[in-house]
C-alpha cells in the first residue's frame, strides 16, 4: 500500500486507515493459520511445505484438496495483482532517481499507471517461471528466493526510517524494532539469500556508474514538471 500511496484520493486520511486495517486483518489470519498448523502438526506430514492443504485434505478428503487448489489460485492472483501494482511504482520511482534506465520513467497519459514498468515485470515474471520450470526448482526454494529479497528490502527500509525519522518519543523505536525482526527473519532464508544480495550488488554498482550524457540534468526550460513519487516505508 505504501508504494501506491500517491494513487489515494485522500492519502492523509485513507492511507493510514488502510495500513492499520491491513495489519490487524492479516495479522489475525497469519496467527490463526500458524496456531492451526502447529496444533495439528500438519507441517510434519510428509515434509509438506503446504500444511494448509494437508489440514483440509485430512478433514474433507479429495474435496479438501480440490478446494485448496481453487482457493490457492484465487489468493495467488490477488496477491500478485497487488504486488505487481506496487512494485511497478517502485520501478518507476527508482527510474526517476536514476537507479534504473530512464526508459521506465514514464506514466501512461491516459491511465496514469507506469505501463513500461508493468511490461518489464510481466517479462521478468515469464522468464523466472521458465527458469524455475527448466531447472525443476523445488517449491520451498521458489518461496525463499522472493522472501529473502523482500526481507532485505525491509532491512533497507528500516535503516532509512532510522535516519529519516526526526522524532523523540517512543515512535523512534519502531524502525529499530522492524530492523531487528527483519534481521532475525533473514537468518532463516538460507542460501537463496545469495540471489537477493547479488541483485542488491547489481543495483549498487548501477548507481555508482559514471554520469550518462543522455541523462543530463535538464535545464529550466526542459525540466519535468510531473510530481515526484514519494514512497512511504
Amino acid at each position: 500500500m505504501s508504494n501506491v500511496a500517491e494513487e489515494f484520493k485522500s492519502p492523509e486520511q485513507d492511507f493510514h486507515r488502510s495500513i492499520l486495517f491491513s495489519v490487524i486483518v492479516i495479522g489475525l489470519l497469519y496467527i490463526s493459520v500458524a496456531i492451526a498448523t502447529i496444533g495439528t502438526k500438519a507441517y510434519a506430514t510428509g515434509g509438506s511445505v503446504a500444511p494448509f492443504a494437508v489440514m483440509l485434505s485430512n478433514a474433507l478428503g479429495i474435496y479438501g484438496a480440490i478446494g485448496t487448489a481453487i482457493l490457492a489460485v484465487i489468493v495467488i492472483f490477488g496477491t500478485m495483482n497487488a504486488y505487481t501494482t506496487g512494485i511497478s511504482r517502485v520501478i518507476y520511482a527508482t527510474a526517476k532517481d536514476e537507479g534504473l534506465p530512464r526508459l521506465f520513467d514514464r506514466v501512461n497519459a491516459k491511465t496514469q499507471v507506469p505501463d513500461r514498468s508493468l511490461m518489464l515485470l510481466l517479462g521478468l515474471s515469464w522468464i523466472i517461471l521458465l527458469l524455475f520450470y527448466a531447472f525443476n526448482v523445488p517449491l520451498e526454494t521458489e518461496l525463499l528466493i522472493p522472501s529473502g529479497t523482500a526481507i532485505l528490502v525491509y532491512i533497507i527500509g528500516s535503516n532509512s526510517g532510522i535516519k529519516l525519522f526526526k522524532i523523540k518519543d517512543a515512535k523512534k523505536l519502531f524502525p529499530w524494532i522492524s530492523l531487528a525482526i527483519s534481521i532475525i527473519m533473514l537468518s532463516f532464508v538460507g542460501w537463496p539469500l545469495a540471489i537477493a544480495l547479488a541483485l542488491a550488488l547489481l543495483g549498487f554498482l548501477y548507481r555508482r556508474r559514471g554520469p550518462d550524457p543522455a541523462q543530463a540534468t535538464p535545464g529550466p526550460e526542459t525540466e519535468r514538471t510531473s510530481p515526484r513519487l514519494v514512497t512511504l516505508s
